[in-house]
């Protein structure tokens, strides 16, 4: 891994871990706002990154800990969210991907969470469909002959 690549990422895990520690105290709209700085951070920083390796950068979650793994698939997913409305509607189906995993994990280990993270996926999944509906409406115009 390149040098700058691997000082990203340590910023990048370092806000992570940094949200993931205060992730018990915060509730309602203090875990949003902080939800919603941390993924701006995020994504301030890996606007100048590829889009493969944006992905490939952050973390996957393999915490023995589901909560764990709830949170970091969260954040994961808010931060390619947006991402996705900000530069690049692409990050919508991983962020979708991230978050549908984040609530089905939550459903079972941490179902105070099950909302905030309802949300998230009904806007990225919102995303995924506009994307598509844009591609059928731009194909569908280029194959009608008049």
């Amino acid at each position: 891994m390149h040098s700058e690549n691997a000082h990203r990422n340590d910023e990048w895990l370092a806000l992570i871990n940094e949200a993931l520690h205060n992730w018990p105290a915060q509730h309602g709209f203090a875990m949003a706002k902080e939800l919603a700085a941390l993924c701006e951070q995020l994504a301030v920083m890996m606007r100048n990154v590829g889009h493969a390796q944006v992905e490939a950068l952050l973390p996957q979650a393999a915490s023995a800990n589901p909560v764990e793994n709830v949170h970091l698939d969260f954040v994961c997913g808010s931060t390619l969210l947006t991402l996705a409305e900000q530069e690049d509607d692409r990050f919508a189906s991983a962020a979708a991907s991230r978050l549908a995993d984040a609530l089905t994990l939550a459903r079972r280990y941490v179902p105070a969470e099950v909302p905030a993270i309802k949300w998230q996926l009904c806007r990225a999944e919102h995303l995924v469909a506009m994307g598509r509906n844009a591609a059928a409406f731009s194909w569908a115009a280029n194959t009608v002959e008049i």
